[in-house]
């Protein structure tokens, strides 16, 4: 027996749970069928139930993506205020250039002792000399969170003392 995964399509306006109820029964159609021709393991089917929740977020609470876009524009604008050199781009991943490998890493830790926690990358992630800090906006973060961010990194650079403002 061939079986597709047609069984498996959900309608545009689909919610979680529904989801939910057709991972079930992939999940134990196997059991149940003489052959099967899909590989549908959990993983896939967790990213599946997952992807479809966060989507049923974004239908039904709107104001969570303009509070994101308040706070990468609020975020970024502060940071430039500061001196910072910013990525340019509208999106809540905010690279904050540092230049340096070490600096980067050594401002990410003083960071994270701040309570900010960001990730420095260097080579062979991003080309030489070009270290950075990556920072992620969130709906879940205030004006008071992202002003916090800002003064931990104006804190961490005065601490260093060696970045150019």
């Amino acid at each position: 027996v061939m079986m597709g995964l047609d069984f498996l399509a959900l309608p545009a306006d689909a919610t979680a749970a529904q989801a939910l109820d057709r991972v079930h029964a992939a999940r134990h159609l196997p059991a149940e069928a003489l052959t099967t021709v899909y590989s549908l393991d959990g993983e896939q089917r967790l990213r599946g139930a997952v992807s479809l929740a966060a989507l049923d977020l974004v239908r039904e609470r709107p104001e969570l993506r303009q509070r994101l876009r308040d706070n990468s524009e609020l975020f970024r604008r502060r940071m430039t205020e500061e001196g910072f050199d910013l990525l340019p781009g509208d999106h809540p991943i905010i690279p904050v250039m540092i230049g340096d490998a070490a600096e980067a890493a050594r401002m990410a830790d003083l960071l994270l002792d701040e309570g900010v926690y960001v990730i420095g990358f260097s080579y062979p992630v991003v080309p030489k000399g070009k270290a950075r800090i990556r920072t992620q906006m969130s709906a879940a973060h205030d004006a008071e969170d992202v002003e916090r961010a800002v003064a931990a990194f104006v804190s961490a650079r005065e601490r260093m003392g060696t970045i150019a403002r």
